[in-house]
């Protein structure tokens, strides 16, 4: 039987856990909009409408993986930034279960990659109604099957249990997650090069070809070269450099 999730610890009055939710997001948002405090969390068994970057679902199982939104008070941080926070959060503390933690790595902008394949997924949103306020969602596999999983070649996934072959307490997960984004937030306002440079030496994508897709336009192919101070992907064209702003990138799995 799946463990039941609770509210680990001293801060239980700053965490909600739902059997299920339509999003952890968009309460989250509902929260921060009513004036919960800097981050404050919101948790779920299951989602039925979980939500990916550029308005993807999420795959949201009951009972086997982590989902789970943070609000967060950002007047002193870069928008750019705070979705790479959360990723190097969710790597941090898979790297903690990991014998080989060379093989957790960040994919810019928002994934987190066991053996270059998706374990997690960050999502930030800012709030409209509530300026310099943003949800971090996050999606963590942690106990799910191959048989759970969505089958995409494009982005092919996986799980923590998978990966190390044997399942995983997610209280324990979502304590120490948890723990680490707030530690982490605080980096981000006092001295965010440390964050940059987690994001830069743990990367799956500097070094590589990619495929860079913006909306309407055709595939173009770069190599990535870096990590701009505001958390950009810089990619080296034919002529120039350029800076990307949005769009998806995908590795070319065969070039390394």
């Amino acid at each position: 039987m799946p463990s039941r999730l609770f509210a680990p610890g001293a801060d239980d009055h700053r965490m909600e856990i739902h059997e299920s939710l339509d999003s952890t997001n968009i309460l989250a948002k509902q929260r921060a909009i009513d004036g919960v405090e800097d981050g404050y969390v919101i948790v779920a068994d299951t989602q039925t409408n979980g939500r990916g970057r550029r308005g993807r679902s999420w795959h949201s199982p009951a009972g086997v993986n982590l989902y789970l939104s943070m609000v967060l008070d950002t007047k002193k941080v870069s928008a750019g930034l705070v979705s790479l926070m959360g990723a190097v959060a969710v790597m941090d503390t898979i790297k903690q279960l990991c014998p080989n933690p060379d093989l957790v790595q960040i994919k810019w902008p928002n994934d987190v990659l066991m053996g270059r394949k998706k374990v997690a997924g960050v999502l930030g949103e800012y709030l409209s109604e509530k300026q310099d306020w943003c949800v971090l969602g996050i999606g963590v596999n942690v106990n799910s099957k191959a048989e759970d999983l969505p089958d995409s070649p494009r982005w092919p996934a996986t799980s923590i249990a998978l990966f190390l072959g044997k399942q995983l307490n997610r209280n324990i997960l979502l304590s120490r997650l948890v723990c680490r984004l707030r530690d982490l937030k605080h980096t981000l306002e006092t001295d965010h090069e440390k964050i940059l440079e987690q994001v830069r030496q743990n990367s799956a994508t500097i070094g590589r070809t990619v495929l860079l897709s913006v909306q309407n336009t055709e595939p173009q192919k770069y190599k990535a070269i870096g990590i701009d101070e505001n958390g950009l992907l810089l990619l080296q064209g034919q002529e120039k450099i350029i800076t990307v702003t949005a769009g998806d990138v995908d590795i070319i799995q065969d070039n390394r």
